[in-house]
């Protein structure tokens, strides 16, 4: 992202060059520190990476599976879901009572 930004400082206009230098310093400072080996954040993350990546594909499919669970490809096994969990909700309304002579 350090040569994007620089190319950004060369063709911005006097009145965004400041906010893209500001960010060029930003960015060579994080690439400093990302590059640095003492740096104890990369470092772990380093000796942990194949630890993460598993967690996070093993949460991924998880969150995959629960989705796929609560809103089927099939459009139709949705509305049936929703449609008798309002059945279930309105078991104790009896929709052919009589109001005030009326029908509701």
């Amino acid at each position: 992202s350090v040569a994007d930004v620089e190319a950004m400082v060369k063709i911005a206009d006097a009145a965004n060059k400041p906010m893209f230098e500001q960010i060029l310093a930003d960015a060579k400072k994080n690439l400093k520190t990302a590059e640095n080996p003492n740096n104890k954040t990369y470092a772990f993350f380093a000796k942990n990476y194949e630890t993460l990546a598993k967690d996070y594909k093993q949460n991924n499919e998880a969150q995959l599976a629960n989705w796929e669970n609560k809103y089927p490809a099939n459009h139709l096994l949705y509305v049936k879901v929703r449609l008798q969990e309002f059945l279930n909700e309105t078991k104790d309304i009896d929709f052919g009572r009589r109001i005030n002579n009326k029908k509701r």
